[in-house]
């Protein structure tokens, strides 16, 4: 019988319909995750790494294949699967530990034991002090601690880790990398880690899968038979290093490193939304499936939204492009939504960092 956290993936395989034909994302991808087990994903921008996190979290269906937890078949979202994106997606009218607790809501905790978690994930990654604060009154860095501690608070039996330390500074990111460590071995969580950081790859999983593109599919499982604490700086820490760096040689010495900013990309993407201006999710989903660009271009996007917003001239339609996008914030950063609610002189409503209801209510 499995036991809790036991993750099995048998012949994935993931397609978008871009102009009427099928452009695979994912292929025959097969991966057993043993109870307890750390793995870490590394691959270039467009393999499919976080397309196959957010099957397996319940965020996309249709497709073909079996992603089994526990012997069952996945469907939809559930609390025993925890997921930390790259943007913190906090709340920004709630408080620091109001964020966290909403890893609680379904929780049988009692309310001190719940002050008592969220006071502990608080203090685990370094914001104790910063309680009553709100987004806005944090760094980039601070907010994704938050994050962290809000999806680690429920204690699920997998979490999921979309290159959670990705923007914080080099001091932090590895004091992190510390303390996810020590509550993946006293916590006893499944935890999947996609990451560009070969390093960190290395330093905290039991095995290393390196995916390549178009479609994305599994290249090779990299076994970590390493002791913990781990030293960076040790032979056998860079030999494994180098093993997975090695997958790499096919293409290029740059592979892992983000594509330059196109001018030709600009101005397609810029175009695109301007002629999609009433759906700007659909437009990226049809013609940038599997390219993940919205990750590596989000300045990018944030131009096209404000052309497409630009081109619009009714105010309801301009409210429901701002709701829209802020529904999918995810890819976009805050500054057309700024600019947006300022012409629309619903400036305080960002101030007191109540975008959503207020959009809500003026439409």
């Amino acid at each position: 019988m499995a036991h809790a956290g036991t993750l099995d993936i048998r012949g994935l395989n993931k397609q978008y319909e871009v102009k009427g034909e099928a452009l695979p994302v994912l292929q025959d991808i097969s991966l057993t995750i043993e109870p307890g087990e750390f793995v870490s994903i590394v691959g270039t921008s467009g393999c499919g790494k976080s397309t196959l996190l957010r099957l397996i979290i319940g965020l996309e269906e249709g497709y073909q294949g079996e992603i089994l937890l526990d012997g069952t078949r996945i469907k939809g979202t559930s609390l025993d699967r925890g997921i930390v994106f790259q943007e913190h997606r906090l709340f920004p009218w709630l408080t620091v530990e109001k964020n966290i607790s909403l890893g609680l809501l379904n929780s049988e905790l009692t309310e001190g034991q719940r002050r008592q978690t969220i006071r502990e994930h608080i203090e685990l990654v370094g914001l104790k002090g910063f309680e009553t604060a709100y987004p806005h009154q944090l760094s980039g860095g601070m907010s994704q601690r938050v994050a962290i501690a809000r999806a680690l608070v429920n204690r699920p039996d997998i979490l999921l880790l979309d290159e959670p330390f990705g923007a914080l500074d080099a001091m932090t990111r590895a004091h992190l990398q510390q303390e996810l460590h020590r509550i993946w071995e006293k916590e006893g969580i499944t935890m999947i880690l996609v990451t560009h950081d070969v390093e960190e790859a290395v330093y905290l999983g039991d095995k290393v899968v390196v995916m390549e593109p178009r479609p994305g599919r599994i290249r090779r499982t990299i076994p970590v038979p390493l002791a913990h604490p781990r030293e960076r700086t040790s032979y056998a820490f860079t030999t494994v290093k180098e093993q997975v760096l090695r997958e790499f040689a096919d293409h290029g010495a740059a592979a892992l490193a983000e594509p330059p900013l196109k001018r030709e990309n600009r101005e397609a993407l810029i175009k695109l939304y301007a002629s999609n201006s009433g759906n700007p999710e659909v437009a990226f989903r049809e013609e940038l499936a599997g390219e993940n660009l919205a990750q590596r271009y989000s300045p990018l996007i944030d131009d096209g939204l404000i052309a497409a917003y630009q081109g619009v001239h009714d105010d309801g339609l301009k409210l429901g492009l701002i709701r829209q996008s802020y529904d999918v914030k995810a890819w976009f950063e805050p500054k057309f939504l700024r600019q947006a609610l300022r012409d629309l002189k619903l400036e305080n409503a960002w101030k007191e960092a109540d975008a959503t209801g207020k959009l809500k209510g003026a439409a």
